[in-house]
């Protein structure tokens, strides 16, 4: 049971640790909004993570299920991604015409936050094929025991909330050195490498 448990907090960070738009996002939400924004993106992406978890823990049936849809997903992640990346760019644009003191630096939309971070995650079906690896190293004797898809799933959670958690920190580290003049710039730097990498899910759908 404790095997399981630790192989699934190790899959947890494995799975949120690479660099990608969830990193970027939540550094930007924390540099932008705080330690609480940025925890809200964390935890978003930790949820999807252990949804996923739990999807793959279940067994091939259920993935056999999501992976035919795995295009039309792909693409609605791309189009997230491009939606969110211009908001950004805009945000960007909006705040160069204000003074640095009136630039808002507090959010209380914690939840939809969240809920996006959740949504973005969700729609990477390289996630779960990921999943299906690691999982898999578990060993198919622990996988087929019943209590093993709730100790995969805490598992999951609490690895990946584990990784947001040590960015979040590293993050608002880096905020006490940075005037708040140059906040503004996560804006422009999360932007475009959201669209950026929208623009790359695109180009692989069709290429």
């Amino acid at each position: 049971m404790l095997t399981i448990f630790i192989g699934a907090i190790i899959i947890g960070i494995a799975i949120a640790a690479p660099v990608g738009p969830i990193g970027v996002l939540c550094l930007r939400h924390t540099l932008r909004f705080g330690g609480q924004a940025g925890l809200a993106a964390g935890m978003g992406a930790a949820t999807a993570d252990a949804l996923y978890g739990l999807a793959a823990a279940l067994g091939l049936t259920l993935i056999s299920q999501i992976l035919p849809y795995a295009t039309p997903i792909k693409m609605v992640g791309a189009s997230l991604l491009l939606m969110m990346g211009g908001r950004n760019l805009y945000s960007f644009a909006q705040h160069k015409r204000q003074k640095a003191a009136d630039i808002n630096t507090r959010s209380r939309k914690f939840w939809r936050i969240y809920v996006k971070t959740m949504a973005l995650t969700l729609t990477n079906p390289m996630t779960i094929v990921s999943f299906i690896g690691f999982i898999a190293a578990l060993g198919a004797d622990h996988i087929e025991k019943l209590y093993a898809p709730y100790l995969i799933v805490g598992g999951v959670f609490m690895g990946s909330a584990l990784w947001w958690l040590f960015l979040v920190g590293v993050a608002l580290k880096l905020k006490k050195h940075l005037d708040m003049k140059y906040l503004i710039y996560t804006d422009l730097i999360a932007g475009l490498f959201l669209c950026i990498y929208g623009i790359y899910l695109f180009y692989s759908l069709v290429a």
